[in-house]
Parts: C-alpha cells; sequence; structure tokens
C-alpha cells in the first residue's frame, strides 16, 4: 500500500507542477524546453506506479497475497463480490509454487508469502493441482475445495516436521503433518474475524477432523476437575497420522479451535 500512496502523491504533485509550467510564464521559463515541461517525465513514471498498483487492488480471479497482502483482512474484502478467496497455510517450506485448477477449466498459480497462500478465485469448485517446494518436490496434490462469494474457505495447514527430516526436502515433504490448526495465534486470529462475520468455510475434511474434536471436547467435560494425565484421547490428523490428547490438551485445543464449528 505504500507503492500506491507513493505513486498518487507523486503523480498528483508533478501533475500541478506539470500544469503550472504551462500556465504560469515565471516558472515555464526554467523548467520547459520547447514544447516539454521537465516535469513529464516524473509525471509518467510516478502514474505508471499508481496505475500498476491500481491495478492489483481492481484485479479479482487471479490476485494472490504475494500480489497484495491487506485482502485476506475480512474487512478489506467485501461480502458482495462474486469472487472468494482460497486461504491455506504452509509453515517450514519457504515460499512455495501452488497451482489450483477450477470446474470451469480456469487455473490459477502463484507462490506462497511468509506462510501464507491465499488467491481470489471465481465461486466454483475446484483442487489444488499441487503445491511445488524448491525445484521439485511436491508438498500436496488433489486437495478440494468450494469457493463461496465473498468468503474465506480455509483449508488447513502443512506443517514441516522437525529436527533433521527439515533438512531433507523430500523427506520432509512425505513426512508433513496436514491439519486445521495453524501456525501462529496471529494465523488463528485471522480465522476468526472471518467466522464472526460469518464468512468462512472450511472442507469437508476439517469439518468432520472440528467435529470429533467437539465430542472428545465434551467427554473430558465430565471429567473436569479430575487430573488423569495418563488417559489419552485418541485423535487423527488430517494425514492420517495417529495422536493421543490428554484431556487438558482436549479442552485446550477446542477452546482455540471450536469457532470453525457452526
Amino acid at each position: 500500500m505504500t507503492t500506491l500512496y507513493i505513486g498518487l502523491a507523486g503523480t498528483v504533485i508533478f501533475l500541478i507542477f506539470t500544469i503550472l509550467s504551462y500556465t504560469t510564464k515565471l516558472l515555464g521559463k526554467f523548467v520547459t524546453d520547447t514544447r516539454f515541461s521537465w516535469f513529464i517525465l516524473p509525471l509518467v513514471c510516478f502514474s505508471w506506479v499508481l496505475s500498476a498498483k491500481l491495478y492489483i487492488p481492481l484485479k479479482s480471479s487471479g490476485c494472490s497475497y504475494a500480489d497484495r497482502q491487506d485482502f485476506i483482512e475480512s474487512e478489506n474484502f467485501s461480502a458482495d463480490k462474486k469472487s472468494g478467496i482460497l486461504l491455506f497455510f504452509i509453515n517450514g517450506f519457504g515460499d512455495c509454487q501452488a497451482s489450483v485448477t477450477m470446474n470451469n477449466g480456469k487455473s490459477y498459480s502463484t507462490k506462497s508469502l511468509n506462510d501464507i497462500f491465499a488467491i481470489v478465485l471465481p465461486a466454483d469448485s475446484g483442487q489444488v493441482n499441487n503445491i511445488i517446494v524448491g525445484d521439485k518436490d511436491t508438498l500436496y496434490s488433489n486437495l478440494k475445495f468450494t469457493i463461496k462469494p465473498g468468503k474465506l474457505t480455509y483449508v488447513g495447514s502443512f506443517i514441516s516436521p522437525k529436527g533433521l527430516a527439515q533438512l531433507l526436502p523430500g523427506f520432509a515433504c512425505k513426512a508433513a503433518n496436514y491439519t486445521y490448526e495453524t501456525p501462529s495465534d496471529g494465523f488463528l486470529s485471522l480465522l476468526e474475524s472471518w467466522a464472526k462475520a460469518d464468512r468462512l468455510m472450511l472442507t469437508p475434511s476439517i469439518n468432520d477432523r472440528i467435529a470429533k474434536l467437539q465430542d472428545y471436547y465434551k467427554g473430558t467435560s465430565l471429567i473436569t476437575g479430575l487430573q488423569f494425565g495418563y488417559l489419552p484421547f485418541n485423535s487423527t490428523s488430517l494425514n492420517g497420522k495417529e495422536q493421543s490428547m490428554t484431556p487438558d490438551e482436549v479442552m485446550k485445543q477446542y477452546k482455540q479451535y471450536g469457532f470453525m464449528l457452526k
């Protein structure tokens, strides 16, 4: 947005000076060579910057987070738009290239930025064709989703394994955890803001996973006040990995992510 403001300010300032150089004899005597004002060149440069930046906010389908970072905020994306947003997080893999194809046949491809992949898409169903780490390693593919007008569709997070596995991209991609959990509290707050506006969409698999977490939470509520650290609740991550959670962990996680259930 800073570049947009600079382009706007520069265009206005040099437009005024250009007009004055032709209408004011004293100024024109110093800055006008034959028929051309010295202010025309900077005016053209700032106008180009302004037009390039204005194109991105006006752009609909295909506009990505790498193009414009503020559109993933619910207040900056109109609920009346005919398009929607696809969002997922990629943690521990750096910036990745991802491509998606909609059922209408249109394809879009862009990079993630700062662990965020987000792109404006037409209201339709589609799938993530692949997520490429580095030059060739595939993190995930064939992830299906649905885009609704004016809403954000969250399809989950891809979390890199810890330790030495993180140093081997090929192995890290295969061992990555695909989950509804977000890599940070800031990302969680982002999803909550969309949920509060009733504009958050989830994939069926995430809905099922959150519903199971709710069932576990109801079970733990029956033993509130009893601390059985050895009593686990088994759960399954979205990539099929079995994990056990203590009652305290279940209650904490549901309090964080329970807002996803409508």
